[in-house]
C-alpha cells in the first residue's frame, strides 16, 4: 500500500501514487482543516456530532449537514488520487482509512530534533535535516486556528534551537558561508535574537581584525 505524504510547514500539501495536490489547487481553509484533522489524528473514530462541532462551532447553518457536505467535497478531491476508501465513515463516525500509513513532515522534524539530543553530545546531522525541513509558519492558511498557533510557536522554538546551534557549530568551524546563511535565518524568525547578534558581532570582529 502507497504512503500518503503531507507537508504542513509553511504549506499544505498531499502526495500519494505519483501525484500530488497542493492548497493552491483547491484554496479552502474547510478542507485543509478537516483533512489535516484526519492526518494528526488518523486512526481516532470521532463521532459525526463531535467532528461537526469542531469544524463548524460558530457557523449559523445546520453542522451536521455542512460537515456532510465538507466529507463529499473531500472525498472528490481525493479522488485525484485513485478510488481508494481514503474517509471511512461507520455507525455516525468518520475516520482515516488505517491501511493508508500517513507520513507527515511536522512528525519527521520532531522526530529529527529528538534524535539530534538523544545521547549527551548534540548530533548536528540530524539538526540539519530539522532545519532543511523548515519553510515558514505552519499551516499558514488556517494559522489563526488555536491548536495551530500552539503547534507554530512549539515549532518555531524548537527550529530556532536547532538554527543556533548549527549557528555556533559553524563560527566554532569557520565555516563563514554556513554562518552566515543559518544566522540570517535565524534573525528571519527572531530578529532581536541575543545569541545570533553576539555571534554575527564576534564573527564580524574576526573578519575584520
Amino acid at each position: 500500500m502507497n504512503t500518503m505524504r503531507v507537508k504542513m510547514i509553511g504549506t499544505f500539501e498531499m502526495s500519494y501514487n505519483g501525484k500530488t495536490i497542493a492548497y493552491n489547487d483547491f484554496h479552502s481553509s474547510k478542507i485543509t482543516e478537516l483533512l489535516v484533522y484526519l492526518f494528526k489524528k488518523p486512526f481516532d473514530q470521532i463521532s459525526n456530532h463531535e467532528l461537526s462541532e469542531i469544524m463548524f462551532k460558530d457557523a449559523s447553518q445546520d453542522p451536521l449537514n455542512a460537515l456532510k457536505a465538507l466529507v463529499y467535497r473531500v472525498r472528490v478531491l481525493l479522488k485525484e488520487f485513485g478510488d481508494e476508501p481514503f474517509i471511512i465513515s461507520s455507525k455516525g463516525y468518520y475516520y482515516w482509512n488505517e491501511s493508508i500509513p500517513v507520513e507527515i513532515d511536522l512528525d519527521e522534524f520532531e522526530h529529527y530534533i529528538q534524535l539530534a539530543k538523544k545521547d549527551e553530545e548534540i548530533n548536528y546531522e540530524y539538526y540539519e535535516k530539522a532545519v532543511a525541513l523548515y519553510k515558514g509558519r505552519l499551516l499558514p492558511m488556517i494559522a489563526n486556528t488555536l491548536w495551530v498557533k500552539l503547534e507554530n510557536t512549539y515549532l518555531e522554538s524548537k527550529v530556532l534551537q536547532a538554527m543556533l546551534a548549527l549557528m555556533i557549530k559553524y563560527y566554532e568551524e569557520e565555516s563563514i558561508e554556513e554562518f552566515k546563511e543559518m544566522s540570517r535565518k535565524i534573525l528571519e524568525l527572531d530578529v532581536y535574537n541575543e545569541k545570533a547578534h553576539y555571534y554575527i558581532m564576534k564573527q564580524y570582529i574576526r573578519e575584520n581584525n
